[in-house]
């Protein structure tokens, strides 16, 4: 559940990885940090990590920040 996660200009929400302001729900930013990220930081840095640690074999749903 996001609660109230939603970012807009009422409710800014800046992105965990690049500091620029999300729009909309952004997504989860996990194995990178935690928080919430951007829609090109997800592209670009949360998925290929995730299919790195994929390929490799390790679990990051057990990493905590």
């Amino acid at each position: 559940c996001l609660g109230n996660k939603f970012s807009d200009k009422n409710n800014p929400i800046k992105c965990s990885i690049c500091g620029n302001i999300i729009e909309g729900y952004g997504h989860n930013p996990e194995p990178v940090n935690s928080g919430r990220c951007c829609d090109k930081c997800n592209s670009d840095v949360v998925q290929p990590t995730r299919h790195m640690y994929i390929m490799n074999g390790i679990n990051f749903r057990h990493i905590r920040h």
